[in-house]
C-alpha cells in the first residue's frame, strides 16, 4: 500500500517535470503559430515558475496540515484546467493563464512526494526514496524531449497539452486510489518568525545566491531557450531539437549523481561543501563561456551545460550539514523560492535580451543568442565573486568575534 502511494505521488511529480520542460520542444512552433516575440514566449513559459514562486511556501504549510492526498486531489484538477486552456489557446493571454494555472496545480508535487516518503518510509531509507522520486521526475523531463517533438511534428504543438491534461487525470486517479488519508498528529502551526530566523542564515548572503542563479539559468534553458537556440542558431529540425533536449535530460540525471558523489568524497577529505559548490558553479560558467565564444555545432557542450547545471543543488546539502535540525525545512523552502524566482526572471530576461538584439539589427541569429547568454555569464561571474568576498568578510568577522569573546572570558 505504501509503495503504491509513493508511486502515485511520484507519478504526479513526473507529470510536473514534463509540464515544466515541455516548452523547450514546443516553444518554436508556438511562437511561429501565434506570432509571439521572444519576450512574450519567455513570459508565457516563466508563468509556470511564477506560480511555483508564489505558492511554494503556502502549499508547504498546507501540506503539513492536511497531508499529500487532500492537497494533491485539490490542486491537480487546477493543473488539468490549465493544460486544457493551453490546448485551446488562441492568443498570448490564454497561453499565459493556462501555464499559470498549470504551475499552480503542479507546485506541490515534489513536496507532496517527499512528504509521503518521510511519513511512510523508514528513516534510514528516506534518501533512497527521495532519489527514486527525483529519478522518476527526470523521466518526465525525458518525455518532454523526443516524444513531445514527434507529437508536435505530426499533430501540432497544442495536442501535447491535451495529452498532458490526460496524464494529469491519470495521476489524480492514482492518488485517489492509492494514497491514504492523513492520520495521526497534525503539524505545529506555522510561524513567520521562524521563517525570518531561517532567512538570516549567512548561507543566503553567500553561496546560495550564485547557486540559485546557476540553477535558474540551467532550468530556463532546458525548459525553453536551449530548444530555441538549437532551432534558430544551429538550424536543427524539430526532431533534432527533441533529441538534443533528450540528451540534456539524461545528462542532468548523470550530473546529479556524479556531483553528489564527488562532493561527498571531497568533503570526506576535508573540503568544505561551500568550496566544492563554488568550484562546480565556476565549471558551469566555463561551459557557458565556451558556448558563447564558439557556438559549437552538436549538443556535446550542451550536455555538459546540463551536467554542471545541477551544481546549485549542493546548497541543500550545505544547509543540512551546517544547520542540523535547525530550521532546515524553512531554509530549504527559502532556497527553493530563490531558485524559482531566478528561473522566472531569466526566462523573461533572456527573451527581452533577444528582442533587444533584434532591434539593434544583429546580422546573425547566433550572435543574438551568444550576446544574451554572454551577458548572463558576466552576471553569474560577478555574483560568484561578490559571494566569495562576502563569505571571506563574514568568516573574518566570525573569527574576530570568537577571539573577542575568548579574551573577554579570560
Amino acid at each position: 500500500m505504501k509503495i503504491k502511494a509513493i508511486g502515485a505521488l511520484g507519478l504526479a511529480f513526473l507529470v510536473s517535470d514534463l509540464s515544466r520542460t515541455v516548452n523547450g520542444v514546443l516553444g518554436d512552433s508556438m511562437r511561429s503559430d501565434m506570432s509571439l516575440s521572444e519576450a512574450s514566449l519567455g513570459v508565457i513559459t516563466a508563468s509556470f515558475y511564477i506560480a511555483f514562486l508564489l505558492f511554494q511556501l503556502p502549499f508547504g504549510v498546507l501540506l503539513d496540515k492536511v497531508g499529500p492526498r487532500k492537497l494533491q486531489l485539490f490542486l491537480l484538477p487546477i493543473a488539468s484546467i490549465g493544460a486544457i486552456l493551453c490546448y485551446l489557446a488562441t492568443d498570448f493571454s490564454m497561453l499565459f493563464l493556462g501555464r499559470l494555472l498549470l504551475g499552480v496545480g503542479m507546485s506541490a508535487c515534489l513536496m507532496a512526494a517527499f512528504k509521503g516518503v518521510s511519513e511512510w518510509v523508514p528513516l534510514r531509507k528516506v534518501p533512497m526514496g527521495n532519489g527514486l522520486i527525483l529519478g522518476g521526475g527526470a523521466i518526465g523531463g525525458i518525455l518532454a524531449t523526443t516524444p513531445a517533438a514527434a507529437l508536435s511534428e505530426n499533430f501540432g504543438w497544442a495536442l501535447s497539452y491535451l495529452v498532458l491534461a490526460i496524464f494529469i487525470c491519470v495521476a489524480w486517479s492514482a492518488i485517489w486510489i492509492s494514497v491514504p488519508a492523513r492520520s495521526g498528529a497534525k503539524a505545529p502551526p506555522f510561524k513567520v518568525s521562524s521563517l525570518i530566523l531561517a532567512a538570516r542564515d549567512p548561507i543566503f548572503r553567500t553561496v546560495a545566491v550564485p547557486a540559485a542563479l546557476s540553477l535558474g539559468v540551467a532550468s530556463s534553458f532546458q525548459g525553453l531557450w536551449a530548444g530555441i537556440w538549437f532551432s534558430e542558431s544551429l538550424g536543427m529540425s524539430s526532431h533534432s531539437v527533441g533529441l538534443g533536449l533528450f540528451w540534456m535530460s539524461i545528462s542532468t540525471i548523470v550530473g546529479s549523481l556524479f556531483i553528489g558523489f564527488v562532493a561527498n568524497r571531497l568533503s570526506n577529505f576535508g573540503a568544505s561543501l561551500e568550496s566544492v559548490t563554488y568550484g562546480f558553479l565556476l565549471l558551469h560558467i566555463a561551459i557557458q563561456s565556451y558556448i558563447v565564444v564558439f557556438n559549437p555545432n552538436g549538443v556535446v557542450s550542451w550536455t555538459l551545460f546540463s551536467f554542471f547545471g545541477v551544481s546549485g543543488m549542493l546548497v541543500f546539502s550545505c544547509i543540512a550539514t551546517n544547520n542540523p535540525g535547525d530550521n532546515v525545512a524553512f531554509k530549504n523552502a527559502i532556497f527553493n523560492l530563490l531558485s524559482f524566482g531566478m528561473a522566472a526572471l531569466i526566462q523573461v530576461l533572456y527573451g527581452a535580451l533577444l528582442d533587444y538584439a533584434l532591434v539593434e539589427d544583429a546580422a546573425d541569429v547566433g550572435e543574438r543568442h551568444s550576446w544574451a547568454l554572454g551577458l548572463l555569464v558576466v552576471v553569474q561571474l560577478l555574483v560568484v565573486i561578490t559571494a566569495l568576498i562576502i563569505g571571506k568578510v563574514l568568516n573574518r568577522n566570525s573569527i574576530l568575534l570568537s577571539k573577542h569573546n575568548g579574551s573577554s572570558g579570560c
